[in-house]
């Protein structure tokens, strides 16, 4: 990103770009406050994140999220991400300022 901030010069403006609980575009974090729709083939299909692993590390990796939702471990360590409107996920729009 510093690299990206200094070849556009000076007035560049780094704004935080949130996901909303409710998004529906099948993107990586889309789903970050409904973990259940990661299990769901068709939404893993549509990630290239998930998409890119090794087809043995996304059976486990999906079995431990079964797991984790099952017995309440997701919800014991994430719960507090349903209360929330959006999420941080890192992404940033990098713009420049035009108004001086």
């Amino acid at each position: 990103m510093q690299q990206v901030c200094a070849a556009l010069g000076e007035r560049v403006v780094v704004r935080p770009l949130p996901v909303p609980w409710d998004c529906t575009d099948d993107f990586l974090p889309a789903f970050w406050q409904q973990p259940q729709a990661y299990l769901d083939p068709t939404v893993q299909q549509s990630m290239s994140g998930l998409q890119l692993l090794e087809p043995d590390v996304l059976v486990r990796g999906m079995a431990q999220l079964r797991v984790a939702l099952e017995n309440g471990t997701w919800e014991g360590k994430n719960g507090k991400l349903l209360a929330q409107a959006s999420l941080d996920v890192g992404w940033r729009l990098i713009s420049t300022d035009e108004r001086g």
